[in-house]
């Protein structure tokens, strides 16, 4: 095999199944845990996508035929996952009794903890993607046809499908994938000041991402605080955690600070935790 065909090759399975999980959807048995979900399946995404990032850029540069050859019928099977749940949907689609059971999950008006959480973590990859230009160009996707997954079994399933071959991936290219997946996930969770959606990250990838709930142990660890019945109104701004400002070189003591009650209201900006350094974030 040709390795830039092999290259080439490659580049194309990664794309599809890049694009198959970007085009997932979620149908209604979801809708009681909606947000958890989604963030369960947005960590999903990230952790496949830094695998594909740092696979094909491996290849490109040490592109031996036997590598691309393993690399390239590991992807196959993803695609192959991704298929059979896609069978299962239109099985499910054929069989349903009524168009309301077809209906997709929808977020309840009430911003929940898991759903903030998810829009902090997605605000970070968004920028985080810069770092990434190159391969991003490479493997970036049209506007494709969504397709749903109506059942908690068939998603459970192939998310943990497709983190067992993710974790052979690692195995496989441990330099390529793993040390790469380990410091984008530092960065990211390094991004995440708040200690609630640190909380709320980690206990999501507890069961896919064993280096993102390594590293989130690690922080929650040094900043051990305890949040009850604080509130946030108006257009308040306000972290629950410890912050460390640029340019910090001092040490970092572990905290167990208890914030109860508290409300930040109107422009008010707030910190519920230490910070260490000069000017923090909400100062002008």
């Amino acid at each position: 095999m040709e390795v830039t065909t092999g290259v080439v090759g490659l580049v194309s399975v990664v794309t599809s199944c890049i694009e198959l999980t970007k085009t997932i959807q979620l149908g209604r048995n979801f809708a009681n845990d909606l947000d958890t979900y989604e963030l369960r399946l947005d960590l999903m995404k990230c952790r496949f996508s830094v695998c594909c990032e740092s696979i094909v850029q491996y290849c490109n540069t040490n592109g031996e035929s036997t590598i691309i050859e393993s690399a390239t019928c590991v992807f196959d099977k993803v695609q192959s996952l991704f298929k059979q749940a896609q069978e299962k949907s239109d099985a499910f689609r054929k069989g349903a009794q009524s168009k309301d059971s077809l209906k997709l999950a929808t977020s309840s008006d009430e911003i929940s903890l898991s759903q903030k959480a998810r829009h902090c973590w997605n605000t970070i990859q968004n920028k985080n993607q810069e770092e990434t230009k190159k391969i991003q160009k490479m493997l970036k996707t049209k506007d494709k046809i969504r397709w749903a997954v109506y059942e908690k079994e068939t998603f459970n399933k192939l998310v943990e499908d497709i983190t067992i071959l993710v974790d052979g991936m690692e195995r496989m290219f441990p330099t390529a994938v793993d040390i790469f997946h380990r410091q984008i996930m530092q960065r990211a969770i390094d991004d995440v000041l708040d200690q609630e959606y640190v909380k709320e990250i980690t206990e999501a990838a507890r069961k896919d991402d064993r280096v993102l709930h390594d590293i989130g142990k690690k922080k929650l660890r040094a900043c051990n605080n305890k949040y009850i019945g604080n509130r946030q109104t108006g257009a308040s701004k306000v972290v629950n955690g410890n912050i460390t400002v640029a340019g910090w070189a001092g040490g970092r003591q572990e905290s167990s600070n208890y914030y109860e009650g508290n409300v930040a209201e109107g422009h008010g900006r707030t910190v519920n935790g230490n910070q260490y350094g000069g000017k923090g974030i909400f100062d002008d």
